[in-house]
């Protein structure tokens, strides 16, 4: 049996921006660095990124429940609208 990935011709890759220049433009657009966090919507996401430093934020949509034994998010919504929500309230921008 043989994956049909394995198989693929190859093929030139697209050539995406960068982070960096992303995270650039973003910046110069709110006229400040922006904070970095990690937006999960599994609960074992946010406990790894909580435990390497990053702020985090949760959304429940998909698990509904956030168990107690994981650290906690910084943030919580119902979904990922009100986490971007809350995010920019945080930042200022609401």
């Amino acid at each position: 049996m043989s994956c049909p990935l394995t198989s693929m011709p190859n093929r030139p890759r697209p050539q995406l921006e960068t982070t960096r220049r992303v995270d650039e433009y973003a910046q110069q657009r709110i006229g400040h660095a922006a904070e970095e966090r990690l937006v999960a919507v599994h609960a074992f996401d946010c406990h790894g990124a909580k435990r390497a430093g990053l702020n985090t934020a949760w959304a429940s949509r998909l698990e509904g429940h956030y168990a107690e034994f994981f650290n906690p998010p910084d943030l919580v919504g119902c979904d990922l609208a009100e986490v971007a929500c809350k995010i920019a309230a945080l930042s200022g921008l609401l």
